[in-house]
């Protein structure tokens, strides 16, 4: 295993989520789903979305490692894994020439987006862009919890993506990285009305539930120093056959395949350095 050298996202990463926004004023579609749904999954994540400067480039690394495929929405992009939705792909070649750095945004869905971000900043978090209304996706704001992981808000038009167990090459979880644990806990419990337990198997890794399912943890940062993150995290079958398979599209591995509580996992990133992580369930 190699050590922990992991470039998590810093700051900089507020300056390239406003092009999600921008999309309201380009009148320009953003769906996380393909039919109304009518379901409401509050407080949980439903969504991740991947902000790159290559998104052709985004789009032919997932369609050869998963064999996802695609439907355009001008500068946005719905990425499926068989029938389902996964992703949204959002290219920013200006604000991103010459970086090889791509990110993902996850999204909470929320009742109502205004009321949460008060919530947010009485905890001492920050909002990065003010809620609006974005052409099929609803209104949304991205947010900065209090330890300044950047995650995004969101009451959706045409309800969320019903729950479902993910099949590999779907994303099955999210992980918060962060420094204060017990603090986090606290934050996104109050913010979004969920609970959370510690994990049998680690009493300083807490999981996150909604009223009907568990769908994040919260762990500490592995590396001291860096900058909080929430990571999502895709179900494979084998995490060392996925990773040399992203290491030979380009993408790199930051944390080689380790077992953890029974179950492979790995830290990795695209060609243009979004990390992720790949794991074995159940």
């Amino acid at each position: 295993m190699n050590k922990y050298v992991v470039k998590l996202l810093k700051l900089g990463i507020i300056a390239w989520v406003f092009l999600i926004f921008a999309c309201s004023s380009n009148k320009l579609s953003m769906p996380i789903s393909e039919n109304d749904t009518e379901i409401r999954r509050e407080g949980e994540i439903v969504w991740v979305d991947l902000v790159t400067n290559d998104g052709q480039a985004s789009k032919e690394f997932f369609s050869k490692l998963l064999g996802w495929t695609y439907k355009d929405h001008g500068a946005y992009v719905m990425a499926l894994s068989g029938a389902k939705p996964v992703s949204g792909i959002i290219e920013d070649k200006e604000l991103m020439e010459g970086a090889k750095n791509s990110y993902w945004i996850v999204s909470a869905s929320v009742k109502d987006v205004d009321a949460v971000s008060k919530k947010i900043e009485a905890k001492g978090g920050k909002i990065l862009s003010a809620s609006m209304k974005v052409s099929g996706r609803g209104k949304t704001a991205v947010v900065q919890d209090a330890q300044g992981a950047v995650f995004s808000i969101l009451h959706s038009a045409s309800g969320d993506p019903k729950a479902s167990n993910a099949k590999n090459g779907q994303w099955m979880w999210a992980e918060l990285w962060t420094k204060d644990v017990k603090a986090a806990v606290s934050f996104y419990g109050d913010v979004l009305n969920v609970t959370a337990r510690p994990n049998d198997d680690d009493d300083n890794y807490f999981i996150l539930k909604s009223k009907k399912y568990d769908f994040a943890g919260i762990a500490e940062i592995p590396v001291k120093g860096e900058s909080p993150i929430w990571i999502p995290v895709l179900k494979v079958a084998d995490p060392e056959v996925i990773a040399k398979k992203i290491v030979a599209l380009g993408g790199s591995i930051m944390i080689n395949p380790m077992v953890i509580s029974g179950k492979k996992v790995a830290l990795v990133a695209t060609p243009h350095g979004a990390p992720f992580l790949i794991q074995q369930w159940n």
